[in-house]
């Protein structure tokens, strides 16, 4: 009889572990690479939030899990099923940009995991003194200043396109974070005294490190 019981217990242990498995858990799953560096994928640190929904809110958002990335950057989450509206998944690693995805909650259901491979690029700055040096200085002296950068997809990087900068006493530094490793195109036109010049730079801008260009006209 105690050989038939353990048999049992055994038995509806695997299938409740085969049901929870099956049936009550959501799977985020995928792989991290690094763009623009050959730096190994370590030290990627996961978070999962939701926003959940149930009798006594619609959308109140909380942190469901985090998580720690393999070695080559892949990761594995899983959590027990909940009714979320949306999902968002943080990707970080120190001195890279940190990557948000957004997923609906009809994407994603026990046995349909969620599959995302997102990149991280490592940070760079760029500090641009910008001064009006050269006499005759004028209220009227205009400079218009361009950064283009090939960092299409990343909305915490520099936004500055024909920023214009206009008086006698013009002496300001402005700071742009772009992608690492990589080439940033500077343009600027100046206006004095109704005589307009076009100047251009390219800097090498690399990744954990700030650039310093200064523009005197």
């Amino acid at each position: 009889m105690k050989i038939v019981i353990v048999a049992l217990s055994v038995f509806f242990f695997m299938s409740f572990s085969s049901c929870r498995k099956d049936g009550n858990v959501l799977v985020f799953e995928g792989k991290v690479t690094l763009g623009n560096t050959s730096d190994a994928p370590t030290g990627i640190m996961l978070s999962l939030r939701g926003k959940i929904v149930d009798d006594n809110s619609y959308g109140r958002e909380m942190e469901l899990t985090t998580a720690t990335a393999e070695s080559d950057g892949t990761y594995h989450i899983e959590i027990d099923n909940v009714r979320a509206s949306e999902f968002t998944l943080t990707i970080k690693k120190t001195e890279f940009f940190t990557v948000s995805k957004k997923i609906k909650g009809d994407e994603i259901a026990p046995g349909k995991p969620y599959q995302s491979n997102p990149v991280l690029y490592p940070k760079s700055y760029l500090k641009l003194h910008i001064e009006n040096v050269y006499a005759p200085k004028k209220e009227e002296d205009v400079v218009t200043v361009t950064v283009e950068h090939s960092s299409p997809s990343c909305t915490s990087c520099c936004t500055m396109e024909n920023k214009m900068f206009k008086g006698a006493g013009v002496d300001t530094v402005a700071v742009c974070n772009v992608y690492g490793n990589q080439t940033v195109h500077v343009k600027w036109i100046v206006n004095k005294g109704g005589e307009i010049n076009n100047y251009a730079k390219d800097l090498e801008c690399k990744a954990s490190d700030t650039t310093v260009y200064t523009i005197d006209y």
